[in-house]
């Protein structure tokens, strides 16, 4: 009787250990978002090769983050529907942040006419800390802050210019 209950006794042993690394495993898995749900601080390099801070980010107004691919087609669908309806989405600042070169990303800008315009930066960060925080999987990846810089909607692999004027417009 004594040789079942230990046996009984270090399977159980033998769960429990599994389950707590499959825990921990998870653990680190989850993305820093998701436990502190904020715009972190970060540095890009612009297009005029200034670098840029979110600590330069206009006061009270929403961001929508776009990190990109200047080669990825859903980025330039992305890319070009914003241009087309920039009007419906003027309440927010745009930062497309891309880790390719800066030609490129100004290339892209200008080919879909975001480079001049005052509410959308370009940049690359090159940290990669944007990417790293967020666990960027797929691109475009975007997330709508509301004004205070905390996320209001993350949407992997790209979202529609409608959703994301919905998102603003229920902002405060």
């Amino acid at each position: 009787m004594g040789q079942i209950n230990n046996e009984f006794g270090m399977k159980w042993l033998y769960t429990i250990i599994v389950l707590m690394l499959a825990v921990q495993l998870q653990a680190q898995n989850d993305a820093p978002f998701k436990k502190k749900p904020v715009l972190p601080d970060f540095q890009i390099r612009k297009l005029d090769s200034t670098l840029f801070f979110r600590s330069k980010l206009p006061a009270g107004k929403p961001v929508v983050l776009v990190y990109f691919s200047p080669e990825c087609g859903h980025c330039q669908n992305e890319a070009k529907a914003l241009a087309d309806s920039l009007a419906l989405v003027d309440k927010a600042v745009y930062l497309w942040v891309s880790f390719h070169p800066l030609p490129a990303i100004a290339t892209f800008a200008k080919q879909y006419q975001l480079a001049d315009r005052p509410q959308v930066i370009f940049g690359r960060d090159e940290a990669y800390t944007l990417p790293s925080y967020f666990k960027v999987r797929y691109l475009p990846f975007v997330v709508v802050f509301n004004a205070k810089h905390q996320i209001v909607q993350v949407y992997e692999g790209g979202a529609y210019v409608k959703e994301i004027a919905e998102q603003l417009q229920h902002l405060p």
